[in-house]
């Protein structure tokens, strides 16, 4: 199953990364082995197979949720790049198209 370019296209955008004649082979052929690989995961016969959150069968011990007083407010914007009208400032993360 190979990729499509206009698939290769949206993962180097998303990736941020420049297109490239041979970086999109290798990544197309990469990619379809992966996916060969999960196709074949997906074709196994779980059938009567309980599901399984851990393999461990220790059980956390879970603490209360309790509501606590927390003071450290003037510490914390000390430590903040930039704060403005109570809200912390950071650098945008999703373009204006609404991208990554």
């Amino acid at each position: 199953m190979a990729r499509s370019k206009v698939e290769l296209e949206k993962l180097f955008r998303l990736a941020r990364l420049e297109m490239d004649v041979d970086l999109s082979k290798k990544l197309a052929l990469q990619l379809d082995s992966i996916i060969q690989h999960f196709d074949t995961l997906g074709s196994v016969d779980t059938a009567g197979i309980e599901p399984l959150v851990t393999p461990s069968s220790i059980e956390l011990e879970l603490r209360k949720d309790v509501l606590e007083a927390w003071d450290q407010d003037e510490e914390v914007k000390k430590q903040a790049p930039s704060f403005e009208n109570s809200f912390y400032v950071v650098p945008p993360v999703v373009d204006k198209e609404g991208g990554l």
